[in-house]
C-alpha cells in the first residue's frame, strides 16, 4: 500500500527503483516477465475491468489495502471481446485512458496491459500462472468468484487455489457483488445504460458516467457542437452511451479549465451540445436524463450488497 515506504511505491521504470513521487506505471506482460519486479512482495487481481464497477472495485480494494505488498492489477489493453469479434463488441463503459486514471486514483502501484494476441489466448491456465509466479514475488492472488484463466479457458477459482496450495501464494476468492439478487456486471451495467440509467450506472461506478472525448473528433457549428458516433458507441474511443435524448451535463475542458453544465443531445447519428467557452472539451459528465417518467432502469437495484 502506498503509505508504506518499502512497498507499494510508484515504480521507476529507468532505474526500477520504487519512488512514491511517480505514478502509476503501465506495462506490458513481456515487460512483466522479464523478472525486474520479482523481488518485491505482490499481491496482484486479474480481469477485464471495464468499468471498474463495485463488484471490480472489490478486488482492487483487497490488493490495494494489503499490508506489505505492492498492488498489481493485469487486465488487458484491448477488451478480449472486441480482439476476438469486433463486429459483435457492445462497446467499452469507460475507455483504457479513463480505466487507467481511476486505478491510479484508488491507489493502485502498477497495471500490466496484456495484448490479448493469438499467442497469448492459446496460453493454458497452468502456464500463464507459472510464467506470473515467475515474474513477481506472488504473495496475494485476488480473483473473482467468476474468473477463469487459459486456453478455454481450462481454470476455474478452485483450480487455481489448488494450484498454488501449499506455496507461499495466498489464493482469495471474492463473492460477487449483488443488485437486485443479482451479480453486478459490465454486460448488465450496459444493458441498464442503454435503458437510459445513468444515475444507476453512476451509483455502481462510483462516479457520475463520463464520456471520453479526448480522442474523438469535436466538430463546431454555428450553435452547437458535437461528435459524430456509430452504433450507440463513440468513433474513436468505442463507448457506449445512453440511449438517445436530452441529458443534464457538464462539459470539461483541458486540466484547470472551468466547466459547462448545459444539455447534452443523442441522436442515432451524434452528440450535440450548445456552443461553450470551456476550451477544448475532453469529457462530457451526464447527470440526469431529461426525459418525460422514468427509465425502469431508474428504479432497478435499490439495494446493493456482497453475497454471502
Amino acid at each position: 500500500m502506498r503509505s508504506q515506504s518499502a512497498y507499494g511505491t510508484r515504480i521507476d521504470s529507468t532505474t526500477t527503483r520504487y519512488s512514491p513521487e511517480l505514478p502509476m506505471q503501465a506495462i506490458d506482460w513481456n515487460e512483466l516477465c522479464a523478472g525486474e519486479f520479482s523481488a518485491t512482495a505482490t499481491a496482484v487481481t486479474i480481469g477485464v475491468f471495464d468499468g471498474l464497477h463495485a463488484g471490480h472495485r472489490a478486488l482492487i480494494r483487497r490488493v490495494v489495502e494489503g499490508q506489505g505488498t505492492r498492488s498489481l492489477v493485469l487486465t488487458f489493453a484491448v477488451h478480449p471481446a472486441l480482439a476476438l469479434d469486433p463486429a459483435g463488441f457492445g462497446g467499452y463503459l469507460q475507455t483504457r485512458a479513463q480505466t487507467l486514471t481511476r486505478l491510479e486514483a484508488i491507489g493502485v502501484d502498477a497495471c500490466v496491459l496484456i495484448d490479448f494476441t493469438e499467442r497469448f489466448r492459446a496460453m493454458s491456465g497452468q502456464e500463464f500462472l507459472k510464467q506470473l509466479a515467475r515474474a513477481v514475488d506472488l504473495r496475494r492472488l485476488v480473483i473473482g468468484y467468476d474468473f477463469r484463466c487459459g486456453h478455454g479457458p481450462d481454470m476455474n477459482p478452485a483450480d487455481i487455489a489448488r494450484f498454488f496450495s501449499g506455496s507461499h501464494t495466498a489464493v482469495e476468492i471474492v463473492d460477487p457483488v449483488v443488485l437486485d439478487g443479482h451479480p453486478v456486471s459490465s454486460s448488465r451495467l450496459r444493458r441498464i445504460l442503454a435503458e437510459g440509467g445513468v444515475d444507476v450506472v453512476g451509483r455502481l461506478l462510483a462516479a457520475p458516467y463520463t464520456i471520453d472525448l479526448s480522442a474523438e473528433a469535436i466538430v463546431n457549428g454555428t450553435a452547437h457542437a458535437g461528435v459524430r458516433i456509430t452504433n450507440g458507441r463513440t468513433v474513436a474511443g468505442m463507448q457506449v452511451l445512453p440511449p438517445p435524448g436530452n441529458y443534464e451535463v457538464e462539459l470539461v475542458g483541458d486540466p484547470g479549465a472551468s466547466r459547462a453544465a448545459t444539455t447534452l443531445t443523442i441522436d442515432e447519428n451524434s452528440l450535440r451540445w450548445p456552443l461553450a467557452a470551456v476550451g477544448t472539451i475532453r469529457y462530457i459528465v451526464v447527470h440526469e436524463r431529461r426525459t418525460q417518467g422514468e427509465s425502469n432502469a431508474r428504479n432497478e437495484g435499490a439495494q446493493i450488497g456482497t453475497r454471502c
